[in-house]
């Protein structure tokens, strides 16, 4: 085997050791669902939960519509002149957010400076929607759900009902190995 193979080899295993290796150190993290039973399990605070990174698992997606129609007499004919103004904010799912407010059933969260969303799970029955925190508004109708958002009122749309909060969690595992090689004896060594 030539020199150069050799070495391509080894440092090909030494890689893969090491990451497997720091994996195994480290931990693997994955977003998992926040839950109310993991808030118990866990006994999480509201500064244990402020400190948390959260995400949302769907895109919300934020609607507001004004009309205005106006009439008036010009060139002596009536004019009606009808305007529509649609005003729209997307959060992108896995977009990151952090708690500002905890309710004993709810988390406001902000996805920019100065608003915030309600998530939370139904406080006569936390385990309902496997105790997720999902999207609040004031009222929902035919899957739109009407809320505030920077002062004015907006109609969550298009399926923003099925968001819920996600959060990182990491499963801390250590696994040590050693190895060593053994060149083996030979007779009259």
């Amino acid at each position: 085997m030539s020199r150069m193979n050799h070495w391509s080899i080894t440092v090909v295993k030494t890689l893969g050791l090491c990451l497997l290796l720091g994996c195994c150190a480290i931990g693997c993290s994955k977003r998992v669902s926040f839950t109310h039973d993991m808030r118990d399990t866990y006994n999480l605070e509201t500064d244990a939960l402020k400190g948390l990174q959260f995400y949302n698992s769907e895109a919300i997606i934020l609607r507001r519509v004004r009309s205005a129609e106006v009439f008036g007499v010009a060139g002596h004919k009536l004019q009606r002149s009808r305007a529509k103004d649609i005003d729209e904010i997307r959060i992108r799912p896995n977009t990151p957010c952090t708690v500002t407010e905890v309710g004993p059933y709810y988390l406001k969260v902000s996805f920019e400076p100065g608003n915030t969303l309600t998530f939370g799970t139904d406080e006569k029955d936390p385990q309902i929607r496997g105790g997720r925190y999902v999207l609040f508004a004031d009222s929902w109708d035919s899957g739109a759900g009407e809320l505030k958002y920077d002062g004015m009122t907006y109609w969550a749309v298009e399926g923003s009902r099925f968001a819920n909060l996600y959060i990182e969690m990491n499963d801390l595992k250590r696994k040590r190995q050693k190895r060593r090689q053994v060149k083996g004896m030979r007779v009259g060594n």
